[in-house]
């Protein structure tokens, strides 16, 4: 997918990388909260497109897990700074909750857009250094079917898929433990 929407990234004139974030939820509430930020963010955009600004940004969802919660956030690829500023600031009046030190804006390179395709879900990783498998699963699950990575405005130009071959989408962990999990 990077080597995909390389070309359209160097073709923003000032690209910024933004991440928005929310409190970490418990995993009954990780979907809908999924859903909802999802929403919130396409509902900011249309409001941005309404008073007449262009949104040339590539949106991707994220979702982590840590001392027992989730954090389903947002980063972006936003081509110039004054469209990651008015996101933030929607985005920080639609959620009151969310910490405005927890948000992030900061000019975009090469190793921000590989940031925004690192990964969707990162491996949560127990203290003795196993895999977490029952968090994965519940990410996973909260995950099935959502759009991960969502184009705007000149990003739309580009007909790319998401779907990745079996062989390339393959999970390796070291086997430290006995626990069985069946998905």
């Amino acid at each position: 997918l990077i080597n995909e929407y390389t070309p359209l990234f160097k073709r923003l004139k000032d690209p910024y990388f933004l991440t928005l974030t929310k409190p970490t939820v418990e995993a009954a509430f990780l979907r809908d909260g999924i859903g909802e930020t999802v929403k919130q963010f396409s509902r900011i955009s249309d409001v941005l497109r309404k008073r007449g600004f262009k949104i040339d940004a590539l949106r991707k969802i994220e979702v982590t897990y840590t001392k027992g919660k989730f954090h389903a956030h947002l980063h972006l690829i936003v081509d110039n700074e004054l469209i990651g500023l008015m996101l933030l600031k929607e985005w920080l009046k639609r959620n009151p909750s969310a910490s405005p030190r927890a948000q992030c804006l900061k000019k975009a390179n090469k190793e921000t857009l590989a940031e925004l395709f690192k990964y969707v879900a990162k491996p949560p990783i127990k203290k003795d250094g196993t895999l977490n498998a029952w968090a994965l699963d519940r990410i996973l699950c909260a995950m099935y079917r959502k759009k991960t990575l969502q184009p705007y405005g000149l990003f739309r130009s580009k007909q790319v898929s998401e779907d990745v071959a079996p062989e390339d989408a393959t999970l390796f962990v070291e086997d430290k433990g006995h626990d069985l999990y069946v998905w």
